[in-house]
């Protein structure tokens, strides 16, 4: 995988406000407690995999991946007013290497709802390892003095991206998320790597405990061709199917809710995570 020094790429146009909104619908329109896993939206909605095989994305992620492209992952991510998402990576690309497209999609505010360390995808260290042994990261500018001893050239970036665009970054980057409005917040998340790469179907993200699916989960294939076998892998024509709905419905969802229902009543009753 090409990778830039700074780890990310963008922002760069691509949908108007009529594209976004009727992304934001379909967040509605089948319950992410229905989806075969938390970020497998793309087996069930036409539209997601139309927008995640967009050509702007796709010649963007080529010039990066090479020609033979997965979508292995993705999730509609509403963030709700005053609330932040604190300093974190994709934790899946710890397993696998892999991209990042995030999609601004309605309530995005330049340089005030997505913010990076530049350089910090090839730390060899997580936000949340930093976290674990009571460090500080309370702020960004203690995020970037940490960052700092760890890279003297690494940045603080507030990005300025708006509604319709999108960002491609490094899944090992470091990166954190405010909505410091009074509506809420959403944005599409987008995640893809190259055939060669096994990827799993997160289930819980307890870290530094990551748990999985035991089933492999379906991935598109967005360009190019699959010559590995690693995966099980679908083409658009597969997305969507009556039968993949009910099957993500009355087979793989159950499991998610079972575990969640499960992991609660451990925490409450026995204290365990």
């Amino acid at each position: 995988m090409k990778t830039n020094h700074n780890g990310y790429w963008g922002p760069f146009g691509l949908l108007n406000e009529l594209e976004t909104k009727l992304i934001i619908d379909q967040f509605g329109n089948f319950s992410d407690r229905l989806l075969p896993w938390l970020k497998g939206r793309h087996t069930v909605n036409p539209l997601i995999a139309e927008i995640a095989c967009h050509p702007i994305i796709v010649e963007q992620l080529k010039a990066i991946l090479g020609d033979d492209v997965l979508l292995s992952g993705c999730q509609i991510i509403k963030q709700a007013p005053q609330k932040n998402l604190s300093w974190h990576v994709d934790l899946e690309h710890a397993q696998w290497e892999g991209l990042s497209v995030w999609v601004a999609l309605e309530n995005v505010i330049p340089g005030k709802s997505m913010s990076l360390i530049a350089r910090s995808q090839n730390f060899g260290a997580t936000p949340e390892d930093f976290k674990l042994q009571g460090k500080d990261l309370s702020s960004p500018g203690k995020v970037l003095d940490l960052a700092k001893e760890l890279d003297p050239e690494a940045t603080l970036v507030e990005l300025h991206i708006t509604d319709g665009q999108f960002f491609i970054f490094d899944g090992k980057l470091w990166h954190a998320t405010q909505n410091p409005s009074d509506s809420p917040r959403y944005a599409l998340l987008l995640q893809y790597c190259r055939p060669d790469q096994k990827v799993k179907a997160v289930l819980d993200i307890n870290y530094p405990q990551i748990r999985f699916h035991s089933f492999k989960p379906e991935c598109l294939l967005i360009s190019g061709s699959d010559q590995y076998g690693v995966n099980r892998v679908i083409t658009r024509k597969q997305v969507g199917t009556p039968v993949r709905k009910v099957k993500a419905a009355l087979w793989y969802a159950p499991r998610t809710i079972a575990y969640k229902a499960l992991r609660k009543v451990r925490r409450r009753f026995l204290r365990w995570s």
